[in-house]
């Protein structure tokens, strides 16, 4: 997200791809629809998620509301296209980024889910410092405002669904390929990626061989 200062001085969020569903439309049953991204909004989306470019983004939605279980699922199938540096070499890398994601929202804050009532009561008694984690439907982020942000939403996932070691296709695999892929696991963040300059240095020295 961006962030503003109004004129009080505090700081602001933005999001780059703004897209709210009112769940009062949800009442009449599921709700099936399709957002894209226009250039500037990809834009924004690419200097956050630290990508060089994305030539499209777009999400097709379905969202249900669970009444009897004061839940919304929200199915996300996501397509782009995008552009990364190489972690090798930092020449250009085009791929297509395909996704379906599942995100859950508790449609009453006034609601607070049983599985997480049970999980803090059960760690308070067993004195555990870490309580285990709840699957999400289990723990619903709750709606703000009545409405859903589609666009962050997707935006997260995208997220997500990049490759976080991005390659050209014609270099030669090395060993910490195979080990960064295990230590980030197939959604992870790009916390754990080597500095490029040091992946350059390191094929070079592979050339060498």
């Amino acid at each position: 997200m961006t962030h503003h200062q109004n004129s009080s001085g505090t700081k602001t969020c933005e999001p780059e791809w703004s897209s709210p569903l009112d769940i009062s439309s949800l009442e009449n049953g599921p709700v099936t629809l399709s957002i894209e991204a226009d250039e500037e909004t990809r834009k924004k989306i690419a200097r956050r998620t630290g990508v060089r470019a994305i030539g499209s983004l777009c999400v097709k939605y379905t969202l249900n509301e669970e009444k009897g279980r004061a839940l919304i699922h929200v199915g996300g199938d996501l397509e782009a296209h995008v552009v990364q540096d190489c972690v090798v070499t930092l020449d250009p890398v085009e791929s297509d980024v395909t996704d379906h994601f599942d995100a859950w929202f508790g449609a009453d804050p006034q609601v607070i889910p049983m599985a997480r009532a049970r999980r803090d009561r059960d760690s308070a008694l067993s004195h555990e410092k870490e309580a285990p984690m709840l699957e999400e439907y289990e723990d619903p982020e709750f709606v703000a405002d009545g409405r859903i942000d589609l666009g962050e939403l997707a935006v997260q996932y995208f997220s997500l669904a990049l490759d976080p070691f991005p390659r050209r296709s014609d270099l030669p695999p090395t060993p910490d390929d195979e080990n960064r892929r295990e230590e980030t696991g197939s959604r992870a963040g790009t916390s754990s990626v080597k500095n490029p300059f040091a992946a350059l240095k390191d094929w070079k020295e592979q050339e060498k061989l």
